[in-house]
């Protein structure tokens, strides 16, 4: 009986509900379907909440877990550290002249670093059998100054080691880089108008092309730099604006002419210091309190501002390995770095300069496990010249550019175009007048026998894709930006036509870092033309397309009179 009451009540609100459920469509005529519908995306979305937040946990997890087993990873094999403990803050490095005695037995360069007094007896000696051989004056050394000779500018630069008189005594042993001054002339122009051009209306030029009249007076670089400017490149400097004298650059102060490699024993950083070539170690701290991240055997410290992007890692990071070419392929060193998903690129060119993943310590999988880094033997190679010719050329050499490795499988074929339309981290600078550029820059490259390639660093997913299009590149087009960047990989004397606006932010010397493009691209040994554009809102530019027609159509009268029998 109980059931069949059961039963019944049960049929009750059933047809209870389906009266309701009735009423109410035809009252507010919402289909059955809809209903339906309703119900089943509520549910769905409360699946997704919940679903998600026990991933997330999961996630936080998982992460944990995987710092927790890096950790393991290195203290497993790490080495008990002896650092002398001081109540009070220490500084940069902990070492006693004692304790420095086992790191100058054996310096890393071994053999190849000598003291300056026998540096210069050899430079004497290799004078020597130049005279006997009837080779007095070998076209590519040029001296500079009273005591710097190039000879071949590609010849690698060794380091001497710093006495200990003249040595920082915060570093164990020390090494000097002489680097010679250079030269690099004012932009190329076809401009029409003289007024419009970039040593003109650049207050930051203008500071720059002035240095030499105050503090380098007397030293023959300074009063005829365009002799020096073929050390560098292999283009003759015929037009009326490359023989101005007094618009050369010269850099011949101690922060582009000078480096260094400072070793410490048993010495310590913290993690957010900024490895630049300003650095001032003597400004830095370490608590007795803080936590250190011990890590065994030798450690370059490597970490700069951005350093994980590919822009900040060739103009930052780049210059210093290089630096240290003697000792990139020590299997024993490891190198502390800053990685990013965002740009694998910067991982491929770790690769190619020989430093593989087993010898990067990612600074981003440890930075949470401790406030400082600890190692056996600490490499700064912070105090390197950001911009010398050398240094970025030689870097072309070490990464084994298509066009130097097969030179007759790459040759110059391609007309670049760096778009902004698409794929850029900022808006602005982009060309109002794209599509008629566009145009006309297909048309020449069709009429001459090139490829015009418009490029965005998106479609190039691999470094191998991306050097080997640069390895083709006749002429470099675009507005102002990081794109630039990827003429390191392009040959020696690549036309590079930049597109500036020609408004205060760009032509002032607040923000000297808008000149990057024209000084590394002459440091590179390429041809650089500043196109100046009238500007709106965002920077937006409208390009003088004549005078772009104009500067490549002088790119095909140089290639004519090269082949010309």
């Amino acid at each position: 009986m109980d059931d069949d009451n059961q039963n019944s009540q049960w049929k009750v609100i059933q047809r209870t509900w389906k009266d309701m459920v009735s009423r109410c469509s035809r009252k507010c005529r919402i289909p059955k379907q809809l209903i339906v519908f309703t119900l089943i995306i509520t549910g769905v979305v409360l699946y997704t909440v919940l679903n998600n937040k026990v991933l997330r946990i999961s996630d936080e997890l998982l992460s944990l877990q995987k710092k927790a087993d890096i950790k393991e990873s290195f203290e497993s094999r790490a080495i008990e550290m002896k650092i002398p403990k001081r109540e009070e803050s220490l500084l940069v490095s902990t070492v006693t002249p004692k304790e420095s005695t086992s790191i100058k037995k054996k310096p890393i360069w071994g053999e190849s670093a000598k003291t300056e007094h026998e540096y210069e007896k050899k430079k004497a000696a290799r004078a020597h059998l130049r005279e006997q051989s009837g080779v007095s004056n070998p076209e590519n050394s040029v001296a500079i100054g009273s005591n710097i000779t190039i000879e071949g500018t590609l010849s690698q630069i060794l380091p001497t080691i710093v006495s200990d008189e003249e040595r920082d005594p915060a570093f164990s042993i020390s090494y000097r880089f002489k680097y010679p001054a250079f030269v690099i002339p004012p932009p190329f122009t076809v401009e029409t108008n003289p007024r419009n051009t970039l040593p003109v209306i650049s207050r930051f030029f203008q500071e720059l092309s002035s240095h030499k009249k105050e503090d380098c007076i007397g030293e023959d670089i300074c009063v005829h730099p365009s002799k020096y400017v073929h050390l560098y490149t292999n283009w003759d400097c015929k037009e009326k604006t490359c023989q101005q004298d007094n618009d050369y650059i010269v850099y011949f102060q101690p922060e582009y002419t000078t480096g260094s490699i400072d070793i410490m024993e048993y010495g310590s950083l913290p993690f957010n210091y900024d490895c630049n070539c300003y650095s001032d170690y003597k400004q830095i701290s370490v608590s007795s309190s803080a936590h250190k991240y011990e890590i065994p055997g030798t450690v370059v410290y490597l970490l700069v501002s951005n350093g994980a992007t590919f822009h900040h890692f060739v103009d930052s990071v780049l210059p210093k390995l290089l630096q240290m070419e003697s000792i990139l392929n020590d299997p024993s060193i490891r190198f502390l770095v800053d990685l990013s998903p965002q740009y694998p690129i910067v991982e491929e060119l770790y690769d190619r300069l020989g430093i593989t993943a087993k010898r990067r310590i990612d600074y981003r999988s440890i930075k949470n496990l401790g406030d400082v880094i600890s190692a056996q033997r600490l490499v700064l190679s912070c105090k390197t010249p950001p911009l010398h010719p050398y240094l970025w050329q030689r870097a072309q050499y070490l990464l084994k550019l298509p066009h130097i490795m097969f030179p007759n499988q790459y040759l110059p074929s391609s007309i670049i175009y760096l778009s902004r339309r698409k794929g850029t981290l900022s808006g602005g600078r982009r060309v109002t007048n794209e599509g008629e550029l566009e145009q006309h820059l297909k048309q020449f490259a069709q009429n001459n026998g090139y490829n015009y390639v418009p490029f965005f660093h998106t479609e190039y997913k691999t470094l191998e894709a991306t050097m080997e299009l640069w390895s083709t590149a006749v002429a470099v087009i675009g507005p102002h930006g990081g794109a630039f960047t990827n003429m390191l990989f392009a040959p020696k004397g690549t036309t590079v036509v930049e597109f500036l606006p020609n408004g205060v932010i760009f032509t002032g010397r607040t923000f000297k870092e808008h000149l990057a493009p024209y000084q590394q691209a002459m440091a590179l040994g390429h041809k650089y033309y500043a196109v100046m554009s009238q500007f709106s809102k965002r920077d937006d530019i409208v390009v003088n397309i004549h005078e772009v027609l104009d500067i490549l159509n002088g790119i095909q009268r140089q290639f004519y009179v090269c082949i010309k029998p």
